[in-house]
């Protein structure tokens, strides 16, 4: 396929509108890391109030995913996200003021923070299920790779506009154009309408929240995968950000060189979301595994190598290419083969897994090199990766889980139904 055939999703007009809208929005998100950092610092001058407000977001983001994921899938879908980005909103504007007026105290910030993070908390579920409510099946691929695109383009522009905003005008006004992002990102929801399906009607919350489990523990190709994306978290990505900085202090040139390292990891995934604009694997989950394993220990094996900065960075770059390349073909796997109306509770049951362990791999990972050394612990990151894809790979439902065959132009509202969904998961067809 051309690349030119490849971005014929953004012909579909709500698709076009939704992409513009997130594209905003994600670039607004990543103006808030290094305001939020730099605010508490101004406001406190103590890095364990960093820490503090930094954990307070994350933990309620992560709290909120669950509830989130069931109001996804008992009301519609784009009624969650508008109102999820009005709270959004309203969090950033009223810090900004706060900020900009000189009236802002620390609670303030760690009040507001903890709003956003259960806003995005229950944003992100919504968002996972609502392509399939606006391209067909056989564009759903292509519509996740311009996806991925946008954000790893954002990510890399988004940091480096903070950091001249919170220098030359004040992270008040970083907050403030991130509050206007949202306004952006709700006048194009307003203007999509996805055909979209409440879920089932008289079922309890947790009725709900257990059905979302059973879709998973059903699925041998949904709960394998997860838990190998957790464990690589765990024991691959937490050491290689502990420790990478250890080592770049040691011998490649400190915090310069590290952040030159940890830039061409967007810069990678940008790559990687235009590779997978041209190329859809037959075998989503195979190609992704096969991937992911060799692009998870690059860096690890390039740090524990000691190899100078150029390998490092371009180790990085290659890990950016495959995570991207992957988490492309899962998310279109997920939104191909699992019921639509239970779509939302299981990509948030996929976010709370995967991301549930990284917080102790951050605390395990300095004790474990103290007892085995930098150099082993991220040869441990190493074989573990290597080791386990060809376990995950002896799962049948991994091995030949299939794509939407080519010219399927039926919405994946309208094909991917309950009654589908077990004969797809555990036993896809051979080859």
């Amino acid at each position: 396929m051309t690349l030119r055939g490849s971005l014929r999703v953004l012909q579909v007009s709500g698709f076009r509108r939704y992409w513009l809208g997130q594209t905003a929005s994600r670039f607004g998100s990543g103006l808030v890391p290094i305001a939020t950092v730099f605010t508490v610092l101004d406001l406190t001058g103590s890095a364990t109030r960093v820490g503090l407000v930094l954990a307070v977001g994350t933990a309620t983001e992560i709290g909120a995913l669950l509830v989130g994921g069931v109001w996804a899938d008992r009301l519609r879908r784009r009624t969650v996200m508008l109102v999820s980005d009005g709270v959004r909103t309203v969090s950033q504007a009223l810090l900004a003021v706060l900020l900009i007026t000189g009236r802002a105290e620390i609670w303030h910030l760690v009040v507001l923070t903890a709003v956003h993070g259960a806003g995005q908390g229950f944003f992100r579920p919504a968002a996972a299920g609502v392509i399939p409510d606006l391209v067909e099946q056989d564009r759903l691929h292509e519509a996740n790779s311009l996806s991925n695109i946008s954000g790893s383009a954002v990510s890399i522009v988004g940091p480096a506009v903070a950091g001249a905003l919170v220098a030359q005008v004040g992270s008040g006004v970083a907050f403030l154009v991130d509050a206007g992002t949202f306004v952006v990102s709700v006048v194009c929801l307003l203007l999509i309408h996805p055909a979209e399906r409440p879920g089932e009607a008289g079922q309890t919350f947790l009725a709900d929240l257990r059905d979302g489990w059973r879709e998973i523990a059903g699925r041998s190709w949904l709960w394998v995968q997860m838990i190998w994306d957790a464990s690589n978290l765990f024991f691959v990505v937490a050491p290689l950000l502990v420790l990478g900085p250890v080592i770049a202090q040691q011998s490649l040139g400190g915090a310069t060189a590290w952040g030159t390292v940890l830039a061409c990891l967007p810069f990678g995934s940008l790559v990687g979301g235009l590779v997978a604009l041209r190329w859809q694997p037959r075998r989503p989950l195979l190609a992704a595994a096969l991937i992911l394993a060799p692009g998870y220990a690059a860096p690890a094996a390039a740090l524990a190598l000691r190899q100078d900065l150029l390998v490092v960075a371009a180790a990085e770059f290659c890990s950016g290419v495959a995570v991207t390349l992957a988490l492309t073909n899962w998310t279109t796997a997920l939104q191909q083969h699992v019921p639509p109306a239970k779509l939302s509770r299981v990509s948030s049951n996929d976010v709370l897994l995967s991301s549930a362990l990284l917080p102790l791999g951050y605390a395990v990972a300095g004790p474990v090199s103290e007892g085995i050394g930098v150099t082993g612990t991220l040869w441990v990151s190493v074989a573990w990766t290597l080791t386990t894809a060809p376990l995950v790979l002896c799962v049948p439902g991994i091995r030949g889980l299939r794509s939407a065959p080519p010219g399927n132009s039926a919405p994946a509202v309208a094909t991917v139904g309950a009654e589908r969904g077990d004969a797809l998961a555990d036993d896809p067809p051979s080859s």
